[in-house]
């Protein structure tokens, strides 16, 4: 069983790296309640090994505030909220009150639906007043976003509010959701969340997200011919006016006899980081040794070699290195005096924001194609990490943003 997105989901999907949303969606039955969560690839695994998750529904002034409880860490976990919005959310909470069958998908960074299961999510028949009077706010304010956030934390506290319920889900078993896609080369790449190969499945989503910004698509484990032949990157892009490679980092969860914290996972984290680096550095030394690079099959590739490469290192999630200091700008200032190239720290929720800014800004050009746009706005990005003093930061998109067209 899968979930198609409706136009309005699909695009708000899109726009946020992570969403909870409850819907009227057609079913075996008809319309029927359904509970839509994405969020990235670490926090789901994390459902999947834990099995568990809470459901919180809360009433705060004249609004309703619901959100999952993610169990990724004992202290801080994750919540995913949203405020209800459109009359279909309301009318699925007053449905599952009578009815408490009801069906949650998971999507990934892609916003592809990668799990699925069923569930009974019994609505107390005492919220049905506050449901009923609830306004709903398609618009919330940035102070609204604080209070409901401070909301949930005093739920997780355990502070007793009323027009509140918290249900908690054990022992779940999802279902899982195996999805394709044909690359420009014409290669398969298949998702799977469930794969205990959980750095090749970044990878695959790095080939999601970067493959349609040049017809000959992105080249996934390059080859460089030294002595031995070796892998130049995870990921190669190319064109006239740079390279771009991509270096995947992730953090297993699933094969873990014991999961870790998200302390834990940041000071994994930053070590790999390093180690990207290194690659990285390395790879770009290749290309300006002019070194044979080939696909797999040995098929060569042309590679732009003499102008400033991007050196990409995909992590799983960025808010891992909120505190992470040591890989601010004078990181960054290194790598670059070392190999006249970029670094960038990205996570795929921001490597989408990136692919989504240059197509945008291709769309309304007459010149500028989405692999210039591209490099154009990592350019930008890198200006503002020179002055962050941590990777994690968002660089949002606004249209009318874009390079003079003499520029790139």
């Amino acid at each position: 069983m899968t979930h198609l997105l409706a136009d309005h989901l699909r695009s708000e999907f899109l726009a946020t790296p992570e969403l909870v949303r409850l819907d009227m969606a057609y079913g075996s039955s008809g319309l029927e309640p359904t509970l839509l969560l994405k969020a990235n690839s670490l926090a789901l695994k994390y459902l999947l090994r834990r099995r568990e998750f809470k459901l919180i529904v809360t009433k705060i002034g004249s609004e309703i505030a619901y959100g999952i409880e993610i169990p990724d860490d004992p202290a801080h976990p994750g919540v995913v909220w949203s405020v209800l919005q459109r009359p279909s959310e309301l009318e699925a909470l007053i449905a599952l009150i009578s009815n408490s069958r009801c069906l949650v998908f998971l999507f990934n960074e892609v916003v592809v639906s990668v799990a699925w299961t069923e569930l009974e999510i019994p609505i107390e028949s005492s919220l049905s007043a506050a449901l009923r009077s609830a306004s709903l706010d398609p618009n919330p304010r940035e102070q609204d976003r604080e209070l409901i956030g401070r909301r949930f934390d005093e739920l997780h506290s355990g502070a007793n509010i009323s027009d509140t319920q918290i249900l908690t889900f054990q022992n779940i078993k999802w279902n899982e959701l195996k999805v394709s896609y044909i690359t420009n080369r014409g290669k398969a790449s298949h998702l799977s969340l469930f794969s205990a190969d959980e750095g090749g499945q970044q990878e695959e989503i790095a080939v999601w997200l970067t493959d349609s910004l040049d017809v000959k698509g992105c080249v996934k484990s390059p080859q460089v011919h030294e002595t031995p032949i070796r892998e130049l990157s995870d990921i190669l892009l190319t064109y006239e006016n740079g390279a771009f490679l991509i270096e995947s980092k992730t953090l297993s969860v699933l094969l873990r006899d014991n999961l870790p914290n998200r302390s834990k996972l940041a000071r994994d984290l930053v070590k790999d980081v390093r180690k990207a680096r290194n690659q990285l550095a390395g790879g770009i030394k290749n290309l300006r040794r002019g070194l044979r690079i080939t696909e797999e099959s040995g098929k060569e590739i042309e590679v732009e070699r003499e102008k400033p490469a991007h050196a990409i290192i995909l992590v799983p999630d960025l808010s891992l290195l909120h505190d992470a200091a040591q890989l601010g700008p004078p990181f960054l200032l290194d790598f670059m005096q070392t190999t006249h190239g970029y670094l960038h720290i990205l996570d795929p929720a921001e490597l989408l924001r990136v692919v989504q800014a240059a197509e945008m800004i291709a769309r309304g050009s007459l010149r500028l194609t989405r692999m210039m746009a591209f490099d154009w706005y990592l350019m930008e990005r890198a200006k503002r990490a020179a002055s962050s003093p941590t990777p994690y930061f968002a660089v949002l998109f606004r249209k009318g943003t874009a390079p003079p067209e003499g520029d790139v």
